[in-house]
């Protein structure tokens, strides 16, 4: 099984990969029973890509024109959990701006759970200063309202 990922994001690496390996697992556990999961098409739906087809194998040649099929992103990184400090707050890096008290997506890098919503109940840098907004290619203290871990990457929905 290949999945492209040359020239891609590491977001969208990995929303295929995780998506991928759900899938893979559901099949190993019930083989004679397998039902997809729709929360994973509208995952790989979300994350910027060209339009999903069956490749060559069933002539779909026409649909593998890299210029003229790309599809909007529906999902935008917005940081990475780089630590996990006590009281469960936690140092995000900043790939794009975003506020306190938003309401925002994880992709946990726990391969058992599924993508969530978390609200940010607190925004501050690192000497403590108090943010209403984080600002792109630094890191920020967060305090969310549920657990997150060193990887988990944090999504805006569109």
């Amino acid at each position: 099984l290949k999945i492209e990922g040359r020239n891609k994001s590491v977001h969208y690496v990995s929303v295929v990969v995780k998506t991928y390996r759900a899938a893979l697992d559901r099949v190993l556990e019930n083989r004679n029973r397998y039902r997809p999961d729709p929360s994973w098409l509208d995952e790989l739906e979300r994350v910027e890509h060209r339009t999903y087809t069956t490749g060559f194998y069933a002539g779909e040649y026409y649909l593998q024109e890299p210029h003229t099929s790309k599809a909007e992103s529906r999902r935008k990184l917005v940081g990475v959990v780089k630590a996990v400090l006590s009281g469960g707050k936690v140092v995000v890096d900043v790939k794009n701006p975003f506020g306190a008290d938003e309401i925002l997506d994880v992709l946990p890098t726990n391969r058992t759970k599924s993508f969530f919503p978390v609200r940010l109940k607190c925004l501050a840098d690192l000497g403590g200063e108090e943010l209403s907004r984080a600002v792109t290619n630094r890191l920020v203290v967060v305090e969310a309202d549920k657990r997150l871990a060193v990887g988990d990457m944090i999504r805006r929905n569109y």
